[in-house]
This record gives structure tokens, C-alpha cells and sequence, in this order.
């Protein structure tokens, strides 16, 4: 079963999700910094809420999973760039711990009731699987209704299809586009020749991401190091 190739769709997906999960972080972090009706608060607030509402309008819901080390945004997997990694682990360590592991927005959020979710967030204990069951009680409570967190789910291998041999071949290819780029590099010093800054950065940012799908292209990677003419005949 091939892997689905990446839509328009997708990248606006990845998009939305990866501005959702830096400016909820960033909501989440302030809560140990600033009290309910700081000023700054209301700032990070209403910046969350220019990319919630605006996904709502587009696609009726907005809805956060986490899987593993994953996060998917409306069904689709946001692929992570290699400058938002930390802020992804970082965000994935506070839901992890707390148990949280679904986020989920029906219709358009005021800046009040988004910061009693994430107030509510803060403040619950450190691995206990019950939080998000008090989550939903609070949120009740006030009258929340179009609001909802679900529990972190642990996945088998087995439930999570991931196309192997898709992803060795695209390590594959960036491992051998790694080779060419540092024979470039190096050959670009021996001449004086200046090197594609440009397109170096790019191919980092592939292989980072190879890397993150799977461990084992760093493995490959890593053979770069001892580099020389005789590395390149493998191409």
C-alpha cells in the first residue's frame, strides 16, 4: 500500500497546525509567567485565536491528536521543521505529562473561554490519566460546551501504518544528495568557487527530516563524516 502523496490540502493543514501549536505553547508556557488578566496574556490569547477561528470558518472544527511523538492537525500529520522541532518536543513534553492527548474546538472561541482551557491545563497534576475527565467537568461547568480534551492514547506498532520502504528510499536519496553536497562544498573551497548557501540549507532541512520520521537515517548520515573519494562510488 503506497504512501499518499502530499496535497495542497496537506501543506495548508501543516500550515494552520504548526502556527496552532506555537501560539497554544506559548499560552501554555505564560500561564506560569503571568496571571488570567495579564495584559500579555491577552496578547497571547488573541493570537491564538487569529489562527483557531480562522480554521474553524475554513473547516467546521478544529481538532489536535497526538500520536507518539506526532501531532495531527485536522486528520493530517503536521510535518515539523527543523527551526519548530524544540517548540514541538517542548509542546509534546507539557501534553504528554498531564495526559492530554486530543484538543478539540466545534465552533468559534472567545479569548475568555480559551484561557479557561488553558488555565485549566496548567494547573492539573503531573501523570494522573483521570485529568482529562476533569478537564471536560470544568469546562461543563461553565458552560463550555464546544470545547473538548480526550485522554493520550499509547499506540502498537501495528496500529500505525508507516510505508517503510517510502521512507528508506527517501533516506536514501538524502543520504546520497548529502554526499554531492559536501563534495560540492569541498570542492567550492579547493576552487574559490562560492557554494549555494541556499541550496545547502535545504537539503539540511530534508535530511533533518528523515531523521525525525527515522532514527536509523542518522546511522547513514553519520558515514559522511569520513568523507572522501571513494565514499562517492556508492552513488
Amino acid at each position: 500500500m503506497p504512501e499518499k502523496p502530499h496535497t495542497a490540502q496537506d501543506d495548508l493543514s501543516t500550515k494552520m497546525g504548526t502556527e496552532f501549536v506555537i501560539r497554544f505553547y506559548r499560552m501554555l508556557k505564560g500561564t506560569a509567567i503571568y496571571d488570567r488578566n495579564n495584559v500579555v496574556m491577552d496578547q497571547y490569547a488573541q493570537e491564538c485565536l487569529q489562527t483557531i477561528n480562522p480554521a474553524i470558518k475554513s473547516e467546521g472544527h478544529l481538532f489536535l491528536k497526538i500520536v507518539r511523538d506526532s501531532c495531527f492537525f485536522n486528520n493530517v500529520k503536521i510535518q515539523v521543521r527543523a527551526d519548530n522541532y524544540p517548540i514541538f518536543k517542548g509542546f509534546l513534553n507539557e501534553m504528554k505529562k498531564r495526559w492530554i492527548g486530543e484538543v478539540e474546538f466545534e465552533e468559534e472561541v472567545s479569548k475568555e473561554h480559551l484561557k479557561d482551557l488553558v488555565f485549566l491545563l496548567s494547573g492539573l497534576e503531573e501523570n494522573n490519566e483521570s485529568n482529562y475527565l476533569y478537564v471536560k467537568k470544568q469546562l461543563e461547568y461553565r458552560g463550555i460546551g464546544h470545547i473538548h480534551v480526550g485522554k493520550l492514547e499509547f499506540f502498537k506498532d501495528e496500529d500505525i501504518y508507516v510505508d517503510s520502504e517510502d521512507q528508506k528510499r527517501r533516506s536514501k536519496d538524502v543520504y546520497f544528495k548529502s554526499i554531492n553536497m559536501v563534495k560540492e562544498v569541498m570542492d567550492g573551497i579547493k576552487n574559490q568557487k562560492v557554494v549555494n548557501i541556499r541550496k545547502a540549507k535545504r537539503l539540511m532541512q530534508n535530511a533533518v527530516n528523515a531523521i525525525i520520521q527515522d532514527d536509523s537515517a542518522l546511522l547513514g548520515l553519520a558515514n559522511i563524516k569520513n568523507y572522501d573519494e571513494s565514499l562517492l562510488s556508492q552513488r
